[in-house]
């Protein structure tokens, strides 16, 4: 059974050569370096899974506060 490829899309990214620099010091700290794209994605999706994760949080946070309030407000 032949795997079907990966579809990918190109991504021209311009930094400051220090922030490559930091990247290519995380990379050589892993046990199998992965490669710079490789390394980028993963830190892009890991910064996105947080975010979202926040936000859900977040919204609980908020949704229980208000929860509250009305418990308070029936209760008065």
């Amino acid at each position: 059974m032949a795997m079907s490829a990966r579809r990918t899309a190109a991504l021209d990214l311009r930094v400051e050569p220090a922030f490559i620099e930091r990247i290519d010091r995380w990379r050589a700290r892993q046990p199998v370096p992965p490669s710079r794209s490789a390394t980028i994605v993963h830190m892009i999706e890991d910064f996105l899974d947080r975010e979202e994760g926040m936000a859900s949080l977040r919204a609980r946070y908020e949704a229980e506060q208000e929860a509250r309030w009305r418990h308070a407000l029936n209760e008065a």
